[in-house]
């Protein structure tokens, strides 16, 4: 779609008959918005491949997961805004620390946060929390959105999977966001699984080995 709205566009300038300035700046803001959005459907098509052979590289380090779940819902706090979604982050008084690629990583927590904002209906809700347990830490992203049938959610993850279902049609997305989540996540030695019912929303979550864990911490509540 990207390539046939770019050389589309492209002929209609290149034919010359456009003399309104305001219709050539609008075919100019088409070309440069779709060689953008190519632009990333190729970077999520190597992005995914690589980590799927392996060949991915990962930047290890010590993560603060707190400061990394503030940031993604800072980032995405006015796509919630602009409908109405209330998002609240739920953390631990002391969340563990990860061994892993804080980039990668900050890329998991924008799809899965960044998912739940488009397929909620305005005036809905988004709750991010984190929970500290067994050596292992587990972050749930849950939606009051459209929700996945059954069969589907035993697809969402693959590569270039979209939901039969006008109301996903019409949002934007490549198909490949959950793909780059679960591979990320089991190169990490973790794991996401969905649970969702159809009109009432989604619950993503992610495990992910912690390298401490304190289990008596009580959790609190933060409206960003």
């Amino acid at each position: 779609t990207p390539l046939t709205n770019i050389r589309a566009y492209a002929e209609t300038l290149s034919q010359g008959v456009l003399d309104d300035e305001q219709t050539i700046r609008e075919c100019y803001n088409v070309i440069m918005g779709e060689t953008q959005r190519l632009n990333r459907l190729v970077e999520d098509i190597l992005n995914v491949s690589q980590l799927e052979v392996g060949s991915a590289r990962l930047d290890v380090g010590e993560v603060q997961l707190d400061k990394l779940l503030r940031s993604v819902v800072q980032d995405t706090q006015g796509a919630a805004d602009a409908k109405n979604i209330d998002l609240v982050l739920s953390l631990p008084a002391k969340v563990p620390q990860l061994r892993g690629d804080k980039e990668r990583l900050a890329v998991v927590m924008t799809n899965l946060v960044g998912n739940a904002i488009k397929y909620t209906p305005a005036g809905g809700r988004v709750d991010v929390r984190c929970v500290a347990e067994n050596g292992r830490v587990r972050v749930s992203v849950t939606d009051t959105g459209i929700g996945i049938r059954k069969e589907d959610q035993e697809r969402i993850f693959e590569k270039f999977y979209r939901v039969d279902d006008e109301r996903v049609s019409a949002i934007p997305g490549t198909g490949l966001g959950l793909a780059i989540v679960k591979e990320t996540v089991r190169l990490h030695g973790g794991a996401v699984f969905v649970e969702s019912t159809p009109g009432q929303g989604s619950t993503f979550t992610v495990t992910l080995p912690a390298l401490a864990v304190d289990e008596s911490a009580t959790s609190r509540t933060v409206k960003v």
